[in-house]
């Protein structure tokens, strides 16, 4: 993986380092950062529609996302992890979404 070419909103596979928990996650770190450093902000994404619910949660649709179901993003459970240990790229998220991402991060910072 070119880890230059990470960008906000791409979707990629990320082991958590439990027996088979490997997840989608996406990258919310601006492209910038992305570019300099070698961390990354993610968010993990998952099938629960309760998250849905969440004022921190982003529906995304399937197909260019890379995600086969309708998915949730949880803006509530961030994590920097190390560009290495992403793998698999799936998609991205549409660009509409990404304002909705940023929405859910205000709330869950607590930012006006």
């Amino acid at each position: 993986m070119d880890q230059c070419l990470i960008r906000k909103g791409d979707i990629y596979i990320y082991d958590f380092g439990i027996v088979g928990k490997e997840r989608p996650v996406v990258v919310i770190q601006n492209n910038v950062a992305n570019k300099l450093r070698s961390v990354v902000i993610i968010a993990k994404i998952t099938t629960n529609p309760k998250v849905g619910e969440l004022p921190v949660g982003v529906e995304v649709p399937p197909g260019l996302s890379g995600l086969h179901a309708v998915s949730y993003i949880n803006l509530g459970d961030i994590y920097t992890v190390e560009k290495i240990y992403l793998s698999q790229k799936l998609g991205s998220v549409p660009d509409i979404k990404i304002k909705e991402i940023n929405k859910a991060l205000k709330y869950s910072f607590d930012i006006e």
